[in-house]
């Protein structure tokens, strides 16, 4: 594992959690991570976005809304019969 703090080790524990996140519907989700402890795992008020696209130049917020309305295009297609967690995964 990567330093305390660092990105790596940051990415390393997004993709521990990732599966799981995924299993139960969660789309987007935020991770407050202290050293190498993730403290806690925000599902409604996922922060961080603004703070990575200030940092990178990307534009993760357009990015997202436009999979949000994809998603729920498919939902619309299926009858609304498919669950968060098909969603999710597509």
């Amino acid at each position: 594992m990567d330093g305390c703090g660092s990105p790596g080790n940051a990415l390393h524990l997004a993709e521990i959690v990732a599966p799981k996140l995924i299993r139960d519907g969660m789309y987007l989700a935020g991770l407050d991570i202290v050293g190498d402890k993730m403290m806690e795992i925000n599902v409604d008020t996922p922060g961080g976005i603004s703070i990575a696209e200030d940092l990178t130049g990307v534009d993760f917020s357009g990015h997202v809304v436009a999979d949000l309305e994809r998603k729920v295009r498919l939902r619309d297609l299926y009858n609304r019969t498919l669950s968060n967690v098909a969603l999710a995964m597509m």
